[in-house]
């Protein structure tokens, strides 16, 4: 499998990270409207490595400006998430009270 996230140097800004399966349960659409809070000027980008389904990311292609701003790296090994988290200001856990949780 090749990298997918972008090397040291190319990453600007304040980089917010989620890894993980991508559902409504693990608070995927709190993840996208906190982006949509943020004023731009503060170049947020949220990386999401994980499995994501269609319809969840379909949801925000509509929105442009946070979707602009949402990067999606699909399945990742353990190597690309360590990078990622290790270049990350925040984490975020937004799981909802569910007893699986």
């Amino acid at each position: 499998m090749s990298s997918t996230f972008p090397a040291r140097s190319s990453l600007q800004g304040n980089l917010v990270s989620y890894v993980g399966i991508v559902s409504r349960e693990r608070g995927f659409m709190e993840m996208i409207k906190a982006v949509d809070l943020v004023s731009p000027k503060f170049e947020i980008r949220l990386h999401i490595a994980g499995a994501i389904p269609s319809n969840l990311r379909e949801a925000i292609k509509s929105q442009n400006e946070v979707g602009s701003r949402v990067i999606f790296h699909g399945l990742v090994n353990r190597t690309e998430v360590s990078r990622l988290l290790s270049q990350s200001r925040v984490g975020l856990v937004l799981f909802h009270p569910l007893p699986n949780h």
